[in-house]
């Protein structure tokens, strides 16, 4: 049976969208300064820490407000960004200026890529999904969209044991995305101070080598 949207969780992107800049994809607890200061950074520790993107096709999921979009499409062949939120692809199309990119409303465990993509781009949005058995058949869905010579970038807040630290968002363990990633491997990680909270980027390869 297909999994269903969490129509919970798209109302609360929809609610977040409301609110001003950067603090529409970013902590509640950040001034505005923050949320563009770390931004700037994070985007910094990205893109020295992945792969070139020249002429690969990129999958962005949860493009939100498309902070990182313009920069993903860039020197790519073809990016498709992907969020649950109406409202917030509606402010990416704003912030965004490529014909590269390709906007579609979808959640992760509803995307019908097969084997087509060089690069999955995702920044804390797999925390944000409580239930477990959609986080699941979303790693599925991102590792079935990737071809076999792709890469697969994940980053968001993890933690020594696996906790709930408010009703959208479970920290989970390296270990359970490496169990749920095989046969993909880490191949890199590296921690980044985002304000508050630490970041772990993680790059992942359907081959050790």
């Amino acid at each position: 049976m297909k999994p269903k949207i969490d129509r919970l969780n798209v109302l609360e992107w929809e609610t977040r969208a409301k609110r001003k800049g950067l603090k529409s994809v970013m902590s509640n607890r950040w001034n505005l300064g923050q949320c563009e200061e770390a931004t700037f950074e994070l985007k910094k520790s990205i893109f020295k820490f992945i792969p070139t993107l020249k002429d690969k096709y990129v999958l962005e999921v949860g493009c939100g407000i498309g902070r990182f979009t313009n920069d993903l499409s860039m020197n790519a062949k073809e990016v498709h960004a992907l969020d649950i939120s109406p409202s917030m692809l509606r402010r990416a199309k704003e912030n965004v200026n490529n014909k590269v990119v390709i906007f579609e409303q979808t959640a992760i465990h509803e995307i019908d890529f097969k084997k087509y993509l060089d690069f999955v781009f995702e920044v804390t949005v797999l925390q944000h999904i409580t239930d477990q058995k959609l986080f699941e058949t979303s790693i599925k869905k991102i590792k079935s969209a990737t071809n076999d010579l792709g890469y697969i970038f994940l980053c968001g807040e993890m933690a020594d044991v696996r906790k709930q630290i408010s009703p959208n968002t479970i920290l989970r363990t390296i270990n359970e995305y490496v169990e749920l990633m095989k046969p993909w491997y880490l191949i890199k990680s590296q921690l980044h101070s985002c304000v508050t909270d630490l970041y772990l980027m993680t790059l992942w390869k359907k081959s050790g080598d």
